[in-house]
């Protein structure tokens, strides 16, 4: 899934300078809720499945540019006809 960006989320943006705020996950912890350790947890996991998945994607992405690099002069006809369509 896309993540997309809510401004109107934004505590740096909707919150005045020098205003007091409090994360809901401490709030709860602080009144008995008991699995904020567990979230924290599988956080830190989400967090480092995706640095994995970026750097795969990253390296991948690279190989792919790497290919077109290696034949462009082989695709070079192909292109340059693919130009005149507007692609």
């Amino acid at each position: 899934m896309r993540r997309v960006i809510v401004p109107s989320a934004f505590k740096q943006i909707k919150l005045k300078p020098n205003r007091k705020f409090a994360p809901v996950g401490r709030l709860a912890a602080e009144t008995g809720w008991k699995y904020q350790d567990v979230v924290a947890n599988l956080e830190a996991k989400r967090q480092a499945n995706a640095q994995t998945y970026w750097d795969n994607k990253q390296k991948a992405k690279a190989v792919r540019a790497q290919a077109i690099e290696n034949v462009k002069s082989k695709t070079a006809e192909l292109d340059a006809q693919l130009a005149e369509l507007g692609y």
